[in-house]
This record gives C-alpha cells, structure tokens and sequence, in this order.
C-alpha cells in the first residue's frame, strides 16, 4: 500500500481594493410631488384601444413640491368597466434642473427615475383624478406619502 498524502486548505492574500474616486454610490433621495397637473388640451378625445379602453395623450404642466413648475409628457390610459374608472400610465415631469419618470396605478403613483437633479429620486404617493362631465380626463393631483 502507499501512504495517504493529506492536503490542508490554505489561504491564499488578495491585493487591496480601492473605490475609484469617479464612481459615486448613487443615492437615493425621496421628492415630494405634491401637486396638481392639468392636460394641455383637455378637450380633446381620448385614443380609443377597445370597447371599454381609452388613450390619452398627457402633454400638460403643473406645479409640484419639490419640483415647482413642470412640463408633463406621457400617456394614461383609463378602463372602464361597469362604469368605473381605473387609470395607469406613464409620465416624465421635466423641468430645467431634470425629470422624473412616474408609474401611475390605480390611484397611486411610484417614481422609477430620475434625471439631473433629481437623480436618484424616490417616492410614491396617491393620485385624484379630474373629468369632464362626459367623464373624460382633464387632469391630476399627486399627493406623496410622506
């Protein structure tokens, strides 16, 4: 027979590691949205996408919060059913020092970007709804949960 031959693990040492000073963690920073936010040409009729679907264009403005005034692009669609309403969309609200991207569900929004200024930006918060008296969308109040 021959002898066993044991191995021991060993440890072997890693060169340290530096961050380079460029790279910045992002940090995330909640914004507040509060804020109403009205379609340009809120008379004009939705895109209608079936029976009970419609498509609006959301090319408007507001003044929020943390943003003050804003310039609004995207799209909300509204689906009605027994004759309730239920919007989601997605809108960009810009202003000189950025932009941030909002998800719009139900009667809540969530923030999922942010550009410049608002780089990093967190947050969400309820949305109201304002119609038409023939029930076509003319505008929003976002309010954030602190």
């Amino acid at each position: 027979m021959s002898p066993k031959r044991t191995m021991r693990p060993q440890v072997e040492m890693m060169d340290s590691r530096v961050l380079l000073s460029g790279l910045h963690p992002l940090q995330r920073k909640f914004v507040d949205l509060t804020g109403p936010l009205m379609r340009h040409d809120a008379w004009s009729a939705p895109k209608s996408t079936g029976r009970s679907a419609y498509v609006y264009n959301f090319q408007g403005s507001g003044g929020l919060a943390a943003m003050g005034a804003v310039q609004t692009s995207g799209s909300v669609t509204d689906t009605v059913r027994a004759g309730a309403h239920s919007y989601r969309g997605n809108l960009t609200l810009a202003n000189t020092q950025g932009s941030v991207k909002i998800t719009i569900r139900a009667d809540s929004y969530k923030i999922t970007g942010g550009t410049g200024a608002f780089k990093g930006a967190t947050g969400l918060g309820g949305v109201a709804f304002g119609t038409r008296s023939n029930g076509e969308l003319a505008g929003l109040a976002l309010n954030a949960d602190m």
